[in-house]
């Protein structure tokens, strides 16, 4: 064991010990299994006890590459209520997110992109520095999504993550967080509404600690959340932001989106955008409209 590599292991059912004690119980008496030369870790199970039952017990070093999948289906044991297990799985991802982002071996080995996908379906955070750090949870429940109250617990996991201010590039999917959340997540109780909240905060939250970002990759969709959350929050997400990098898709009007967007970066204390890259737009598109925006290059 002490010469393995790669770690790599497609899980399809873990049977859950309802008598196994919780890793964060078990402080400075925890075993762990030395792995040294371990480079490699490829996870895939739809139970996130593969955290609190397994991946605890290994001594993962900051420079080896982990790419954990948790895919929800209606094998995954998952009750109404957060299960002890899914906070124990966020306190660990963050755990391996910022080992890793805190790992320098030298300048050019700095965490500079990352990508980040939230949606109801899908949470996956991405980074590369020589070697990768991967997490995603997806839902492959009947119903479609990730449990409201699991959704809320894994991004406020994520949004106490530390980034590193050598990160320069986000490519970033985001769902419509007002009318989805409400749509896709329509209960009345309090809780509901207090996830729904919590949420949005979270969301807010990872953005500023983003703060560092240069370019970012967004869809329509993506920025048009972007200028609601900023809307909401009184304020700019990604204060340095210098070039956008904008896809649409034919039927999709841009300029409901960038517009607002360009518009709110006109603040003083705000660096105005530099270059608007236009990665996917209808052909014939009229952008006389961005020669409002004095000194932004427009690249199409």
């Amino acid at each position: 064991m002490p010469l393995l590599e790669k770690l790599a292991a497609n899980i399809t059912r873990l049977l859950s010990e309802t008598s196994h004690t919780s890793s964060s119980n078990l402080g400075g008496h925890r075993s762990r299994v030395a792995l040294p030369r371990l480079k490699k870790i490829d996870i895939n199970c739809p139970n996130p006890d593969i955290y609190s039952q397994f991946l605890v017990y290994i001594a993962i070093q900051p420079e080896c590459s982990i790419s954990i999948e948790v895919g929800l289906d209606d094998t995954s044991g998952l009750s109404d209520r957060v299960p002890r297990n899914i906070k124990e799985m966020g306190r660990l991802v963050v755990q391996h997110l910022t080992d890793g982002f805190n790992h320098r071996c030298d300048a050019s080995a700095s965490v500079t992109h990352i990508m980040l996908t939230i949606h109801p379906r899908m949470v996956h955070l991405a980074s590369w520095c020589g070697f990768i750090t991967r997490f995603r949870l997806k839902s492959s429940l009947t119903s479609g999504k990730i449990p409201l109250n699991i959704f809320n617990s894994i991004l406020t996991s994520l949004s106490s993550v530390h980034f590193p201010d050598t990160i320069q590039e986000v490519r970033l999917v985001l769902f419509d967080v007002f009318n989805d959340l409400q749509n896709i997540y329509p209960g009345s109780l309090q809780s509901d509404e207090d996830n729904r909240q919590s949420i949005i905060s979270s969301i807010l939250q990872l953005f500023q600690a983003l703060g560092s970002t240069v370019d970012l990759y967004v869809s329509f969709q993506s920025l048009m959340s972007l200028v609601k959350l900023s809307e909401s929050h009184a304020g700019v997400l990604f204060p340095y932001l210098q070039n956008l990098h904008f896809s649409s898709r034919d039927g999709e009007d841009e300029s409901l989106c960038i517009i607002p967007f360009l518009t709110r970066r006109q603040l003083p204390h705000i660096s105005p955008l530099r270059t608007l890259h236009f990665e996917h737009i209808t052909s014939g598109r009229d952008l006389r409209y961005l020669d409002n925006f004095e000194g932004l290059e427009v690249i199409r």
